[in-house]
């Protein structure tokens, strides 16, 4: 296994974007190793990572009048610093920051293809995987999903 990487559903590296998804929810566990302390062993972290967000950049006066356009704000996206993330929970990076990044496997679970089912499946996951039941890292779930998921 090559160290630091996002294990896609084959077990291989990924580096880039899968064309068409929104983003992934991921799975972050401890290895077994003996430079870590048993009660850690397999403890996990269940969260979901976005590839992109949006951004709003302001457009001056100037670049208004000489393009002759009412459009005062270019929206578009920017990489979301997936490849070296390791997760929001603050307990998870401090053991991160103990023991080093080579003893915490990065695994995706399953790759979304918009916000609400990135939202809808991190909690599915959270409770599939029984997080609040176990030792982990997660504390609380919480999930808010504003559509519908089946396309009609």
């Amino acid at each position: 296994m090559e160290s630091n990487c996002w294990l896609d559903l084959s077990g291989k590296c990924l580096y880039d974007v899968p064309i068409g998804y929104y983003g992934y929810i991921y799975k972050i566990s401890v290895i077994k190793h003996k430079s870590i302390p048993k009660e850690l062993w397999g403890k996990c972290y269940i969260g979901k990572k976005a590839f992109t967000h949006a951004t709003k950049k302001k457009v001056s006066k100037k670049v208004i009048k000489e393009t002759k356009t009412r459009q005062r704000v270019v929206r578009s996206t920017k990489d979301s610093g997936w490849l070296q993330y390791f997760g929001s929970s603050k307990e998870l990076l401090e053991d991160i920051k103990t023991y080093g990044k080579e003893y915490f496997k990065r695994e995706i679970i399953c790759f979304c293809k918009s916000k609400a089912e990135l939202t809808y499946f991190e909690a599915y996951w959270q409770f599939m995987e029984r997080v609040l039941l176990i030792d982990s890292y997660n504390k609380w779930i919480s999930c808010k999903v504003y559509k519908h998921l089946l396309n009609k």
